[in-house]
């Protein structure tokens, strides 16, 4: 069946973004339109590009953004800054918040109905580890809350204002994506580190879920009509220890077998950061993830699941299938 109904995505042309301008393609949507940088790499979407119509310019740049936006009954805000780098603290606040306030601002102006808004579980409050969180978590300001999590929740909270002020909102609050996207780019690293030979595990735990089931999972929510409500999006809370043993498994290659103790944590971030200075790479590992990886964070997707359709894929499943991508392309 296919649509008409004129949807706008930002980010599309990045990890999440291209995955769910896959899946509303793939669900009939055919009028589409979306934002990219002149910088932007369009690697990802090269056999999609055809299929939408794009407008150039950033969600910094207001006028463009109206250009872009007008028209469209429904936004998908997809975009936003991911890093754990000291330096991009100020990028980070520029995009993800002030980014998305301009993009709440010219959907009311231009009449969008519909709100859609990819946020975090970093936005989300930390209860004390091993209890489980859920989209009722306050969020408390607290030492262990990284400055992308600042930003996400922040960007939230411009989003409900335009709940306030019109918009009809859903938002959805994933745990770490995975899936395939760019080589040695977010979680692809993981792949990517793990396939060169990692020694050392994190003690901490984390909840991971499949791009594609974040994607439809946005899709389904827009159609279902459910506004008002965020959802958390994990499919499953697993060990770092396990995660990188069933990446290894799939890689046909050893596993890490030594944990990480608190002092080899603090070694290894600043050991990490030394390198990176030294090769001009930014460093796979700073404080901040260091610290998140030796935390125990648990998230309860129950909510998620009453959406009528919406079932979780198996993470290992999911290691599987980007694993198979990845020996298929050549990168292990």
């Amino acid at each position: 069946m296919t649509s008409s109904k004129r949807i706008f995505i930002t980010g599309a042309t990045g990890f999440l973004g291209s995955h769910l301008l896959r899946e509303l393609l793939s669900a009939g949507y055919a009028n589409i339109h979306a934002l990219r940088r002149a910088s932007s790499s369009m690697d990802l979407v090269s056999d999609l590009a055809e299929r939408v119509h794009w407008y150039e310019g950033d969600v910094l740049d207001v006028d463009h953004l109206a250009k872009a936006i007008e028209g469209s009954e429904a936004v998908f805000h997809a975009a936003a800054l991911v890093s754990f780098l000291p330096r991009d603290k100020k990028r980070l606040y520029e995009i993800n918040v002030k980014g998305t306030a301009n993009v709440v601002n010219v959907a009311l102006a231009c009449g969008v109905k519909d709100f859609m808004h990819v946020s975090s579980v970093a936005a989300l409050g930390r209860s004390r580890e091993g209890e489980f969180i859920n989209e009722d978590t306050p969020w408390e300001d607290a030492p262990n809350n990284t400055n992308y999590a600042h930003s996400k929740y922040l960007a939230e909270l411009e989003v409900w204002r335009g709940q306030e002020e019109g918009l009809q909102v859903g938002i959805v609050n994933p745990s770490i994506i995975l899936g395939m996207g760019r080589p040695g780019e977010g979680t692809m690293g993981f792949f990517s580190r793990v396939a060169k030979g990692m020694i050392f595990y994190p003690t901490g735990m984390t909840g991971f879920v499949d791009v594609r089931d974040v994607a439809r999972f946005m899709r389904l929510l827009y159609e279902s009509g459910r506004r008002g409500e965020r959802f958390v999006l994990s499919g499953e809370n697993m060990p770092y220890g396990k995660f990188f043993e069933l990446i290894a498994r799939e890689l046909g290659v050893r596993p890490p077998y030594r944990k990480v103790t608190p002092f080899l944590k603090e070694l290894a971030w600043r050991l990490e950061g030394l390198r990176a200075k030294l090769t001009f790479r930014d460093p796979f590992l700073t404080r901040e993830t260091a610290n998140t990886a030796m935390s125990s964070w648990l998230y309860d997707h129950t909510r998620s699941l009453s959406l009528p359709g919406f079932s979780y894929t198996p993470i290992e499943k999911t290691i599987a299938d980007v694993a198979a991508r990845f020996r298929d392309r050549g990168l292990a």
